[in-house]
């Protein structure tokens, strides 16, 4: 491996660190985990439990951002997707992968914001709530 990519695997592990001390959070579950329940220790469950509600009270909600840009919740899902499918590897990913992991997860993020907003839009012009037109009206449009 040359120093620029020992660099970059060491910036990587760095930020892992800063933002898993930043939630105060810290994963401990094995690599070798296969997502089995039946796998999981009471205790980590638990804490689990513990966990998610301090993350969810009122009072710790705040908007969260990657690289200094808002994100929202489908967005953040599909960051963790996107890295969730680099790290299932026995080897920690390259600096490049992690790269495209997050280039991809932003696109993925921004398609999903403009199917929402499409879709809300197309609601407002001609969902459930929106009268039909009636069939005099559509005689008289011009057919193309």
């Amino acid at each position: 491996m040359d120093s620029e990519a020992d660099v970059g695997l060491t910036t990587g592990r760095k930020e892992s660190r800063t933002h898993r001390e930043a939630t105060n959070c810290e994963s401990v579950s094995s690599p070798a985990f296969k997502g089995q329940l039946s796998d999981v220790a009471p205790e980590f469950k638990k804490e689990l439990r513990n966990l998610i509600a301090t993350l969810l009270h009122p009072n710790s909600l705040a908007e969260k951002e990657i690289n200094g840009n808002k994100v929202t919740c489908r967005g953040l899902l599909e960051f963790f997707k996107a890295y969730i499918k680099i790290y299932q590897g026995e080897d920690l990913p390259h600096p490049k992968s992690m790269l495209q992991a997050t280039a991809e997860a932003n696109n993925l993020a921004a398609v999903a914001a403009a199917k929402d907003q499409y879709y809300k839009n197309m609601e407002k012009v001609c969902g459930g709530d929106v009268p039909s037109a009636t069939a005099t009206e559509t005689s008289l449009r011009p057919s193309w």
